[in-house]
């Protein structure tokens, strides 16, 4: 038993070995670029990069595994033998290959390694080696195929590879198969809530170092497996079209009312805070039940939208529409893409070339759904997340409560003179709706007592913010992601209560009172902020200032079921993506609001396309 045991262990180790030297190979390498990086940088990009390699390395030691289960009852072991030495040959060969590639790359394209080469190559080999010389060519598949050989040699050796021999023992063939079921522990990154991803190795605000520690087999497999044809989906209508439908619907020119301005300053201290779930229905001015009361106080004495919606169904779909004015995607989600999200406009990154400090904070695990890498690539100069709270704070399975979020958010407060972008997303009321608070009113109903727990959080956050000297110069953003569990068991039919939730703003900042019931939805945030700020916001399509009386009045919203459009009537056009038809029937647009519904779709995968 305990050869295939040694044989599995010791190539496991041998590939996250591979990968380590591999990192320091690369920094070698580009030993300009990483001038001044001290042994301390080089242990932690090692350490941060370390859970992608186990990964990487427990997906390529699966099938060995599996081998040798299936090996013990063989009465020889040259089928084994055979399969494990061709193996290793293949995955030597094509690891390396990788690892060559990234590495020589990298120089030229400022990225890890992703699909993007493989789109040439596989389009016209020659072009794609047209550049590089001959003899760099011919050196580079020597050294590959040398490199291969040598890693060959050792991984065989030093594994026990030629040594194995089947004992027949049905324990052998159980425990090898424990053993490699055991693999999904590294592969999934552990037992916690978020999987390895991209966002697993970003850790640092100097992108070369995560670039550094991101295992680049591990980069490109990500990234082969999440690819879409964007070009070729939802096609209704000729590009010119659909790019003069939505000139009419966003409108591009800056709005301003000198009568009515919406702000005292125009470089305010801005704090938007992201609310975990909420709704409409939790707001009684709204027509909801008294439940995040505190909130809708605050709004009261504020300025609040009405007629506001999501633009989806989950965070990591509605973030990008909040902080990028970029529309959710029915099928897929834009911080997915780390390639993408470096390129598309963000809040962050507008606001940081007028010399605002930029910081975000989230009580949870960044890297869950590529938060981590979605942040720096939007420009987000500090990142504070569940791994910088202090570890005395008792955590729920989401994180640290939203109240000890909120007082790290008012601890980090300094008297700087930099004006300052705070991002707070809030996670305690998500389920399972673990708080430390106990509303008697919702003793009998955990969703609405978190609710109302996260509402006190932020109106006391709020609160504490007026009693500061700055207040005068700020303004708060309040906005939830989208619905989420209230009202309990809603009709999944009705769209507009499932995507209606408020927009709040407040502050010492704030001029412009009242409720307004324009329909508007997230991305709409971005250009009525940056108008009243005078700053440019020219890079946000499909951003509109909710206030402009010229704009028309429409919010888009999108789940993997239907895209719809809602305008001053109410819902003017639902599109189901399962049946490929409009409300009415038709697959193509017959309405005014249907071939806004359909451009708007069709342009923003022309954009993802594109970035």
């Amino acid at each position: 038993m305990k050869r295939p045991i040694r044989i599995l262990f010791t190539m496991f180790s041998g590939w996250v070995l591979l990968f380590v030297l591999a990192k320091l190979i690369f920094i070698a390498c580009y030993r300009t670029i990483y001038a001044g990086t001290g042994f301390g940088d080089i242990c932690d990009i090692i350490w941060h990069g370390l859970k992608m390699d186990l990964a990487t390395a427990g997906y390529l030691s699966a099938l060995p595994g599996l081998a040798l289960a299936a090996g013990t009852f063989f009465r020889s072991p040259r089928p084994t033998v055979t399969f494990l030495r061709f193996y290793v040959a293949t995955i030597s060969l094509l690891v390396l290959a990788i690892i060559f590639t990234d590495t020589a790359l990298y120089g030229y394209w400022d990225f890890k390694l992703d699909i993007t080469p493989l789109f040439y190559v596989m389009t016209d080999p020659v072009a794609a080696v047209a550049s590089a010389p001959l003899w760099m060519v011919a050196g580079g598949v020597t050294a590959l195929c040398l490199s291969t050989w040598g890693l060959y040699l050792l991984m065989t050796k030093y594994t026990g590879i030629n040594g194995y021999k089947p004992d027949g023992k049905l324990k052998t063939a159980g425990v090898m198969l424990l053993l490699t079921a055991l693999l999904f522990i590294p592969i999934r990154g552990g037992f916690g809530v978020a999987t390895v991803n991209l966002s697993t190795a970003f850790y640092s605000n100097n992108m070369r170092f995560n670039h550094a520690a991101v295992n680049p087999a591990f980069s490109l497999f990500y990234s082969a497996t999440h690819q879409q044809a964007f070009g070729k989906m939802f096609r209704f209508m000729e590009p010119e079209q659909a790019s003069g439908i939505m000139t009419q619907v966003t409108g591009s020119s800056s709005y301003s009312d000198p009568a009515r301005p919406l702000l005292s300053t125009t470089r305010p201290d801005i704090y938007i805070i992201i609310l975990e779930s909420f709704s409409n229905s939790l707001f009684p001015s709204l027509g909801g039940d008294p439940v995040a009361t505190g909130l809708d106080s605050i709004a009261s004495s504020g300025l609040m939208f009405s007629n506001f919606y999501s633009s989806t169904f989950r965070t990591d779909r509605a973030i990008p529409a909040i902080l990028n004015a970029f529309p959710a995607q029915p099928t897929t989600s834009l911080s997915k893409y780390p390639e993408k999200t470096r390129h598309i406009a963000s809040l962050a990154r507008s606001l940081g070339e007028i010399h605002y400090s930029t910081t975000y904070y989230y009580g949870g695990d960044a890297t869950f759904a590529n938060k981590q890498t979605y942040l720096l690539n939007s420009g987000f100069t500090d990142i504070v997340t569940l791994k910088d709270m202090d570890p005395a704070i008792e955590r729920s399975k989401w994180g640290v409560p939203d109240g000890a979020l909120f007082d790290r958010v008012i601890a980090d407060l300094t008297e700087d003179t930099v004006p300052r972008l705070t991002i707070v997303q809030t996670l305690s009321s998500h389920e399972p709706f673990e708080v430390p608070y106990c509303n008697p009113a919702f003793r009998d109903d955990a969703a609405c007592n978190a609710f109302a727990y996260t509402d006190s959080c932020a109106t006391a956050f709020i609160n504490r913010l007026a009693s500061t000297p700055g207040w005068d110069n700020t303004l708060v953003i309040a906005v939830p992601d989208h619905y989420g569990c209230y009202p309990h068991n809603p009709d999944p039919t009705d769209i507009i209560l499932r995507h209606r939730i408020p927009l709040i703003m407040t502050g010492g900042a704030l001029v412009r009172r009242g409720v307004t019931d324009t329909p508007a939805s997230q991305v709409d945030i971005i250009a009525t902020l940056l108008d009243a700020m005078e700053t440019d916001r020219s890079d946000y399509r499909f951003s509109r200032n909710i206030l402009d009386p010229e704009v028309m009045p429409m919010a888009f919203m999108s789940t993997p079921t239907y895209t719809a459009v809602v305008d001053s009537t109410g819902l003017a056009s639902v599109y189901n993506i399962e049946t490929r038809l409009f409300r009415n029937g038709k697959s193509y647009p017959t309405t005014t609001s249907d071939s806004i519904n359909a451009a708007y779709i069709q342009t923003i995968y022309d954009t993802l396309d594109n970035l």
